[in-house]
């Protein structure tokens, strides 16, 4: 492929991390963001120029019974043939419908899978690959930080740094407010809102782990690579910290823990004087954090809100009200479910959801409690809430759509499995992140995470080219040892 061609596709792919950097549309405060320009781009290029060996290529992809993407097509597929079926009988606007469905799962969703499978099936080897997403997540870890002192310092041309990799907040609204709690600021470094960079961390963690802990060198420069490296993790949990975000604090320790489980264990058994070691130098951090936190209301600390949501657990109304950030997104679910199982095989139908969320508000419908945060939101022109995918796909599609699209999902992380043993060590150790990514999509897509996000569509993409990639090389090793016996 033409070099600057290629190059094409790793701007976009550098600017995926950077999802919230946005040009306006002068349409409103309609906006775009520039990575998904680029994505649109990319496939432009592709379908100009390489149209024949793109469209074989994809094509290859499909018929692969060890890929995943013929799944995501038939969800496609079934929730468009479910909706027009329903507009013709007239239970949902079908030209709306439809042009939701196409914009969300063909024109955003699709695009971006495409993009991202064709980086990592043709563009780039793996090793680059793996250089590139890991240099991009040490730049956006490393920017948390810089976000941090920029704010904490009241440093202006920090700030305005800053802003130029996340703009969306003063083009849509003319202006950015930073968030601060307990007299910090809240560090989200270049996305819309800390809880996002959160959800982020927590999603890409298994990643970041593998490669982190690998022996393997990801640079060249042996003192480059040790230094980054060593970085890494302590940076996750530094800015996952000053994010303020309890639940995907929770979320990761979940993961580390599971993570270093079976390492914990062999540590005990085999040396136990260094596992105490270890123990002692961590209750030593604690400890030593006492004199700081000792004059800080706990209410609103992440203790503080971890022990409401866990001594609130016997009343779901409770828990909802004594913590309405963590309770807003409950009471969305479980106002979403409650519509959802009105009709939950096939769903209520795409254009049917967000009506009948409002209706369930502002009517009193709601099984539990409901904070001020949806009332306020449900008396707006447009109703804006959480809608996580699972709930969304559920209400919208019903269990066939649930089933089919986590099917999906399911798939990508078996074949990575099943090819991950036919790989190098550095590549596998970047497919083991993967899996463990996918595992916190399916986690973190029950509660809060868009479906159309360029971040979660990053790693699903590149799995699906990486096994498309091995498999292939595979076959042509097979292919080349079968005609070294035959004498040919």
């Amino acid at each position: 492929m033409n070099i600057n061609i290629k190059l094409f596709f790793i701007l976009f792919l550098i600017l995926s991390f950077f999802c919230d950097l946005v040009c306006p549309l002068f349409i409103s405060n309609w906006t775009i963001s520039v990575a998904v320009f680029f994505a649109f781009f990319c496939l432009f290029l592709l379908l100009i120029f390489f149209h024949k060996n793109f469209i074989l290529d994809i094509q290859r992809i499909i018929k692969n019974k060890n890929n995943s993407l013929n799944l995501y097509l038939l969800f496609v597929t079934y929730i468009l043939l479910i909706t027009f079926i329903m507009g013709i009988i007239g239970k949902v606007l079908l030209v709306k419908s439809l042009l939701g469905i196409i914009g969300q799962y063909i024109l955003s969703v699709l695009v971006y899978y495409l993009v991202f499978i064709y980086i990592a099936y043709k563009i780039l080897k793996p090793k680059l690959l793996i250089k590139i997403v890991y240099t991009m997540l040490f730049v956006i870890l490393v920017l948390g930080i810089v976000d941090f002192i920029a704010y904490y310092f009241n440093i202006v041309f920090l700030q305005k740094i800053l802003l130029m990799g996340m703009n969306i907040q003063v083009i849509r609204y003319g202006a950015f407010t930073k968030v601060y709690s307990m007299g910090l600021p809240r560090v989200q470094s270049v996305y819309f809102e800390p809880g996002f960079f959160a959800e982020y961390i927590f999603f890409l963690l298994p990643i970041i782990y593998k490669l982190s802990l690998s022996k393997f060198n990801i640079y060249k420069n042996k003192n480059l690579n040790i230094i980054i490296k060593r970085m890494m993790i302590p940076l996750l949990w530094i800015n996952l910290i000053l994010t303020q975000s309890p639940i995907f604090l929770v979320f990761a320790l979940i993961s580390t823990l599971i993570y270093f489980w079976f390492g914990i264990l062999n540590l005990i058994k085999t040396n136990l004087k260094r596992f105490i070691r270890i123990l002692f130098v961590l209750l030593f951090f604690g400890v030593s954090l006492f004199p700081f936190i000792y004059n800080i209301n706990l209410n609103d600390t992440y203790a503080g809100r971890i022990t409401k949501v866990i001594s609130n657990l016997n009343d779901i109304n409770v828990l909802i009200y004594s913590e309405q950030s963590f309770g807003t997104r409950l009471c969305n679910i479980i106002n979403l479910v409650d519509i959802g199982l009105r009709s939950p095989l096939f769903g209520v139908g795409h254009s049917n959801l967000i009506p009948l969320m409002e209706k369930q508000i502002i009517n009193n419908r709601s099984p539990v409690f409901v904070t001020d945060e949806i009332k306020k939101n449900s008396l707006q022109e447009i109703f804006i809430f959480q809608n996580p995918p699972f709930t969304n796909i559920f209400v919208r599609y019903g269990l066939i759509g649930l089933i089919l699209f986590y099917a999906f999902i399911i798939k990508t992380i078996l074949s990575l499995i099943k090819i991950r043993k036919y790989t190098r060590e550095n590549t596998k150790q970047f497919i083991d992140g993967l899996i463990g990514t996918l595992f916190s999509y399916i986690v973190i897509s029950c509660y809060d995470i868009t479906i159309a996000s360029l971040i979660p569509c990053i790693p699903i993409g590149l799995s699906i080219g990486l096994i498309q990639y091995i498999y292939e090389n595979r076959e042509k090793e097979k292919l080349n040892n079968e005609n070294i016996l035959k004498g040919i």
